[in-house]
C-alpha cells in the first residue's frame, strides 16, 4: 500500500492488486455524530443523505456511477462519514472523480433538500420502532451521561425538521474539507490511472474549516434504565468500561480476544450458556465500542418476558466468572484463531482492504497497516494478558438498559448497578 499526502491535506492510500478486475474506493471524513452539538444532532447523517442529491449539469453524480454497474453507498458513524463504491477497473478514475465532486461540492436544489428531509424522518421513525436499537442508545446514555458520544447518529425528528437549507450548506462548507479526508483505493490500477487520481485530487481546493470540539476526557458513569413497551420480546444491553482507541496494539487485541470469548461467536460464553444450553435466546452477543477518548464493551440479548431475569442473571454469572480468571486454554486458543481468521479473510477482497486501510489511517482502528505484524502481535498475547484485561474491565460498575412489556423488573442483581448520580 502506498500513502501519498497531498498539498490540500488529503491522505491518499493506493493499494494495487493486479489479480482483480475491479476497484474499491472510499472517501472517508473524520466527521461523525460525536462532533455535533445537541441542536445540530443529526446534521452529519442528514448531510450524508443530501449529498446524493448533488448535481452536475442537471444530473445526479451517483447516476453516472450506477449506469456503468457501480455499487455506491455511504454511512455515518460516531466518528466518521464514509462514501464508498466498487466499480469495474475501466471506470474507476471517472467514478472517483464523480464521488469526490459529489462530496466536496454542494449543488442541491431546495426541492431535493425538503424531499430528503422526509426520507430521513422515515428512517428515524423506523428506528424508533426498533426496541433493540433504542435499548442500545439508552445503555450508552446510562454509561456516559450527557455528552456528544451518546448523541443518536440519526438525530431527532424535531432537529431534522428544523434544519434550514443554509444551515446545512454552511455546515458542509465548514466541515467537508480535503484536509479532513482520507481517500482509500484498492484494486487493479495501472500507473497512468494512479497518476490521474493524484492529479485530480491535488486540485480539490482546501477550505477554511471550523474545529469541532469534542471532550478530551469522558467519565464512565453507569446506571440502570427500564422502559415499558409492548413488544413480543424483552431487549437488554449491558455496557462495561474498556480501553480507549489510543492504547498499544497488544492491549487492543487482548481486548478483542476478550470480547470474542464473551460473545463474539457461536462458541462464545454468551451463545453457549444463553442459547445452546438453556434455549433462552435466539441471539446474544458482545461487541467492542472504541472511541478515541473512551472504549466500551457492549453485551446484548433479546428474550421472552418470562425469561428476562434468567438472562440477566446468566450474563452476570458469565461476566463474573471471566472476571475471576475462569478462562480455559481451549477458549483462549479458539478466540485467537477466530480473530486471526477474521483479519485474514477480510483482507482477501478489495472492498474490505479499502475499509481496512482507510479506517486505520483515519482513526487508527487496527493499530497497523501490516496484517503480518498484527498476526504476530496476536500470537504474542498470553492467557495472562487477557485475564488481566478481564479483571480491569469487568468491574461491578456497568450500564444496563432494558425494554420490556412487563410492568417492572424485580431482581436483586440490579442493585449492583450504580445510578448515574452515585
Amino acid at each position: 500500500m502506498q500513502k501519498i499526502c497531498l498539498p490540500n491535506g488529503i491522505r491518499l492510500l493506493l493499494d494495487n492488486d493486479a489479480n482483480v478486475n475491479s476497484v474499491s474506493i472510499g472517501v472517508m471524513l473524520k466527521l461523525g455524530s460525536k462532533h455535533e452539538s445537541p441542536d445540530l444532532n443529526g446534521i452529519v447523517h442528514f448531510l450524508e443523505h443530501i449529498l446524493f442529491k448533488n448535481k452536475k449539469d442537471g444530473a445526479y453524480y451517483n447516476s453516472s456511477i450506477e449506469e456503468v454497474g457501480g455499487r455506491f453507498n455511504a454511512f455515518t458513524g460516531k466518528e466518521l462519514t464514509c462514501f464508498h463504491l466498487q466499480i469495474l477497473k475501466d471506470y474507476a478514475v471517472d467514478a472517483l472523480k464523480s464521488v469526490c465532486d459529489m462530496v466536496f461540492s454542494y449543488n442541491i436544489s431546495e426541492e431535493d433538500f425538503e424531499n430528503e428531509k422526509q426520507v430521513v424522518l422515515q428512517e428515524i421513525y423506523r428506528y424508533q420502532d426498533d426496541s433493540m436499537e433504542q435499548v442500545k442508545i439508552q445503555s450508552l446514555i446510562n454509561a456516559l451521561g450527557s455528552c456528544s458520544h451518546t448523541l443518536d447518529i440519526l438525530g431527532s425528528a424535531q432537529n431534522i425538521s428544523s434544519f434550514s437549507f443554509d444551515t446545512v450548506k454552511d455546515f458542509h462548507k465548514n466541515n467537508y474539507d480535503p484536509a479532513n479526508a482520507v481517500i482509500s483505493v484498492s484494486g487493479n490500477l495501472d500507473s497512468p490511472e494512479m497518476s490521474a487520481i493524484v492529479d485530480f485530487l491535488t486540485n480539490i481546493p482546501h477550505k477554511s474549516t471550523t474545529n469541532l470540539s469534542v471532550p478530551s476526557t469522558i467519565e464512565f458513569k453507569g446506571g440502570f434504565d427500564y422502559t415499558q413497551k409492548n413488544n413480543q420480546q424483552s431487549h437488554l444491553s449491558f455496557i462495561y468500561p474498556a480501553f480507549t482507541g489510543d492504547i498499544q496494539m497488544k492491549e487492543y487485541y487482548s481486548y478483542l480476544l476478550l470480547n470474542h470469548l464473551i460473545g463474539g461467536g457461536r462458541t462464545s460464553r454468551m451463545n453457549q450458556f444463553l442459547r445452546e444450553k438453556q434455549g433462552l435466546v435466539y441471539s446474544a452477543y458482545s461487541q467492542p465500542i472504541v472511541f478515541e477518548e473512551i472504549g466500551l464493551l457492549r453485551l446484548v440479548a433479546s428474550t421472552s418476558d418470562q425469561n428476562l431475569e434468567r438472562v440477566i442473571e446468566t450474563i452476570f454469572k458469565i461476566v463474573n466468572s471471566i472476571k475471576e480468571g475462569d478462562i480455559t486454554e481451549e477458549e483462549f486458543t479458539r478466540s485467537k484463531l477466530a480473530i486471526k481468521s477474521d483479519l485474514v479473510f477480510s483482507n482477501e477482497n478489495t472492498v474490505n482492504r479499502m475499509f481496512f486501510f482507510g479506517q486505520e489511517e483515519l482513526l487508527g482502528t487496527y493499530k497497523s497497516f501490516d496484517i503480518k505484524n498484527i498476526l504476530e502481535c496476536i500470537d504474542g498475547i498470553s492467557m495472562k494478558d487477557v485475564k488481566e484485561k478481564a479483571s480491569k474491565m469487568l468491574s461491578e460498575k456497568c450500564s444496563l438498559a432494558v425494554v420490556s412489556s412487563r410492568e417492572n423488573l424485580s431482581n436483586p442483581l440490579i442493585d449492583m448497578i450504580p445510578t448515574p448520580s452515585s
